[in-house]
Formats: C-alpha cells, sequence, structure tokens
C-alpha cells in the first residue's frame, strides 16, 4: 500500500475547502461537463452547432477533434497501420496510440456501438 505524503493531503483538503466556499458563493471552479453536453443536444440546427463550437474550441482545437475522429475511424477500419496513419494524415503517432489504447482497453460491446456511430 502507498504511503500518502501529508504535505499532499493537507494541500488537497485546502483545495477541497476553497471550491466549497466558492461553490457557496456561486462560483463553479470547474466546468460541468454535462452542461456542455446539454447545449450540444439542445442544439436545433447545424448552424447553432457550428456556433457553439466556435465559440468553445479554437481552430487548433476543432482540427485536433476532427484528427482524433479520423484516427478513430481509421483504426477501427484496420485497413492502415499506425505509421500509414500518421504518414498520411499528419497525425502524431502519440495521439494515434492514445486513440489505440483507449480502443484495445474498452469492452467489444462499446467497440462495435463505437464503430457503428462512427461510420
Amino acid at each position: 500500500m502507498p504511503v500518502k505524503n501529508n504535505n499532499f493531503i493537507s494541500i488537497k483538503k485546502q483545495v477541497n475547502c476553497r471550491r466549497v466556499l466558492l461553490r457557496e458563493y456561486g462560483v463553479v471552479m470547474r466546468p460541468d461537463w454535462q452542461q456542455v453536453l446539454n447545449k450540444i443536444i439542445a442544439m436545433e440546427s447545424e448552424e447553432n452547432l457550428i456556433c457553439l463550437f466556435e465559440l468553445l474550441l479554437t481552430e487548433d482545437e476543432r482540427q485536433a477533434v476532427a484528427g482524433r475522429l479520423r484516427v478513430f475511424q481509421l483504426l477501427l477500419d484496420g485497413e492502415l497501420s499506425q505509421r500509414q496513419i500518421a504518414a498520411d494524415y499528419e497525425v502524431s503517432i502519440a495521439t494515434i496510440t492514445r486513440c489505440s489504447n483507449y480502443l484495445k482497453n474498452m469492452s467489444p460491446e462499446l467497440r462495435q456501438r463505437i464503430n457503428q456511430l462512427l461510420k
């Protein structure tokens, strides 16, 4: 069993106390992912969705998301090696490895569902 550093525990308690105090005064420190998902789902048109993503993500971030989506699609297709994907689509090996590891660690059911969603 690892030994916990008392300084770390003390700092963690201080941070948690600050979060509680800030919440009591209406200040939210951490974004709520569910709120983001709810906003995306509520978009009534492609135009509104584009507007929301342009607000939330920089151009580089949008390109990174698009690249990661493409990597998942290519890995699921299984036709190209990781090195071929990196070369052909100008994606870093690190990104491809993260996506590959994520796919390897998911259940077969989830992998099949993801595969269907990305077609």
